[in-house]
């Protein structure tokens, strides 16, 4: 299943800067992605990052970059870290999985009910934090992205979140 991903990832950004300069479309194996695509730093990404600030299109991904989120800076410059709404819904996704797999935890294991929180997955979410780069595309901290997603894939995760915290639940009890 991770190979059949891999591969689709590959195949559709064949096309993109990075798909010619590693020529993803000869892949055709697992062992030819490892020889030819390097475990890379956010510093060997940088200048095409860039020019996907600016406004460039089509460098390391074939999709509509939603969204720069920035990382603390804390080893160094502040890092610009593309969006697309595929990513962010991945992301949300695991992160869903995750709360609901610890809310069953707690329920199961512990006996903590809880209490339905879903409004909380609103906290930080201000389309005023949104800066804009020079090629017009948001930007700011990562938990700002949401605002920037297209209203379809919001709308989802909201259900999702609802959905993962259906477990009635008194944060009382765990603080």
């Amino acid at each position: 299943r991770n190979n059949d991903y891999l591969f689709k990832v590959l195949l559709d950004n064949r096309n993109t800067w990075i798909g010619k300069e590693y020529n993803f479309a000869s892949f055709e194996s697992v062992e030819d992605f490892r020889s030819h695509v390097k475990i890379s730093k956010y510093g060997d990404l940088k200048d095409a990052i860039d020019r996907m600030v600016e406004g460039e299109t089509n460098i390391l991904t074939n999709e509509k970059v939603y969204y720069f989120g920035t990382s603390s800076g804390t080893t160094g410059n502040q890092k610009m870290i593309p969006i697309t709404s595929s990513f962010f819904s991945t992301v949300q996704n695991l992160m869903s999985a995750a709360t609901g797999a610890t809310l069953t935890y707690l329920y199961e294991e512990h006996g903590y009910r809880f209490t339905t929180l879903h409004k909380s997955a609103q906290i930080g979410i201000n389309p005023r934090n949104h800066k804009r780069t020079a090629g017009g595309t948001p930007y700011g901290a990562l938990s700002q992205s949401m605002r920037a997603m297209p209203l379809y894939l919001t709308t989802l995760i909201k259900i999702g979140w609802k959905l993962a915290v259906e477990i009635p639940y008194n944060v009382s009890k765990i603080l």
